[in-house]
């Protein structure tokens, strides 16, 4: 079978000179978003590497044994394994990944022991994430990207958080939070975990009503109480999510076409519209806006008058 061509692919490579933070060696990191059917061939892993999708489903093979996966799995891929991805043809794998290994000279080596013993150990190496491991992986690929001030500072913590929730997800104790308590606690919990379960869902949510199914409440009690507590809508606060994010990905330079593909859009024409709609501008006219501000920030002593 011939390789279908990838849609988007952010793909930070360091093979001849990996960033070493302390212990930690990163391989490589980045984000792939397929075509139907797209495959990566069988390949032996020389670094450990875990795999976060973000939406779509597919086939990761390890050790010539196959896993079915979707939007919110965790896969494991331990250094010398045999790892291949098929994505799905109906619905296309989007999935986040980090290669890496760990100097054990090192003097922090042993706080990432725990870490080299689940890959080096591993039972099973596919896992839900219960840790928001999106939202990691958002702002990683942000600080890659542009490289602000204290990045490295940033991308170090983020890399931590990563490996150390990756390991949580795996720990066999580590459940979905559950509420217990009622009142006004458990009110605003319910709410926060609707907030987390939307912000780390974006890109595979096909329906509010996934947030019903997670959470084990009625839908109309979810939006009822997030309604009262947030002053508006559960499909309101969904749809402005959406469109920050697509504001986010157009800085980035990605197409209204893979945009709309990657929010749930029937079209580029039906997300255009609805862009237009909400900001009164199309979604191209809103990148050149950004990147002309981004290219002359407005003067500072212009601002403070």
């Amino acid at each position: 079978m011939v390789e279908r061509e990838k849609k988007f692919h952010f793909d930070n490579v360091h093979w001849d000179e990996p960033l070493q933070y302390g212990a930690l060696c990163i391989w490589q990191i980045g984000d792939m978003y397929c075509n139907g059917g797209y495959h990566v061939a069988p390949h032996t892993q020389p670094c450990h590497e875990l795999t976060y999708v973000a939406a779509g489903t597919g086939t990761f093979m390890l050790n010539g044994k196959s896993y079915r996966v979707r939007s919110g799995d965790v896969f494991l891929s331990p250094m010398g394994f045999e790892h291949a991805i098929r994505s799905g043809v109906g619905n296309p794998l989007r999935y986040y990944y980090c290669g890496f290994r760990l100097d054990t000279s090192h003097p922090d080596y042993r706080i990432y022991r725990d870490i080299e013993r689940l890959f080096i150990e591993l039972q099973e190496p596919l896992a839900v994430d219960r840790c928001n491991l999106h939202n990691v992986f958002t702002m990683l690929f942000n600080e890659l990207s542009f490289h602000g001030e204290n990045s490295d500072v940033l991308v170090k913590a983020g890399l931590d958080q990563l490996l150390f929730l990756t390991h949580r997800c795996f720990q066999k104790t580590a459940t979905t939070p559950a509420v217990r308590h009622h009142g006004d606690n458990f009110k605003n919990r319910l709410v926060c975990d609707v907030i987390y379960y939307i912000d780390s869902h974006l890109f595979s949510m096909k329906n509010l009503t996934d947030i019903s199914h997670h959470l084990g409440y009625s839908y109309s009690y979810i939006s009822q109480l997030f309604s009262e507590t947030m002053g508006v809508g559960l499909k309101s606060y969904f749809q402005e999510q959406r469109f920050a994010k697509a504001a986010e990905l157009m800085q980035r330079h990605i197409s209204v076409t893979q945009i709309a593909e990657m929010l749930g859009f029937d079209s580029a024409s039906s997300f255009s519209r609805s862009f237009k709609k909400r900001y009164g501008m199309s979604p191209s006219a809103y990148g050149e806006l950004a990147e002309s501000k981004a290219e002359n920030p407005p003067d500072r002593e212009s601002i403070e008058e």
